[in-house]
């Protein structure tokens, strides 16, 4: 009778190679997220999406970005719109001139969820820059006056509560 082969005892570099496998796939399938929860999708930027875009033939609902656009070139970057896991649109929107709101849009139709106002004000640059909130779970992170945030605890509702950091 044949003996039974026993499997290789794992070494130190089997059981590294498997970790590093593991956070790989880990940090992959972060990255693929449906939801697009900050600038550019991610802390790292990577901008990747794991829903296909639609064809670009046609325009299904739009939003202003820019309430009060200056004449002449414009030195203005926009806020990226965020993208909620249920398909709720967030976009910040220029209001004045320099003042800034955010407005939330069901993804399918374009319906105005809610509008929150904000006391945001943009530091002075040669460029406008952009007023950025962020998703973080179920958690909306909105800049406001004097370096507080406001925070909507769940933006897709059509009302929900706001507190302030």
């Amino acid at each position: 009778m044949a003996p039974t082969p026993h499997p290789a005892p794992l070494t130190c570099t089997t059981l590294f190679l498997s970790l590093v496998l593991i956070v790989i796939s880990a940090s992959h399938s972060a990255a693929q997220s449906r939801a697009w929860p900050t600038h550019s999708h991610d802390a790292q930027h990577t901008g990747v999406s794991s829903v296909a875009s639609q064809p670009l033939s046609k325009i299904h609902w739009r939003q202003r970005v820019d309430f009060r656009v200056p004449a002449g070139e414009i030195f203005i970057h926009y806020g990226s719109p965020l993208v909620t896991a249920a398909n709720t649109v967030i976009v910040p929107v220029k209001a004045g001139t320099d003042s800034f709101r955010v407005v939330a849009h069901k993804g399918s139709t374009g319906e105005i969820l809610w509008r929150q106002p904000t006391g945001y004000q943009a530091p002075f640059a040669a460029f406008l820059p952009g007023m950025g909130p962020t998703l973080l779970g179920k958690r909306l992170f909105i800049p406001d006056s004097g370096g507080r945030v406001l925070v909507r605890q769940n933006p897709d509702l059509a009302t929900g509560a706001i507190s302030e950091l």
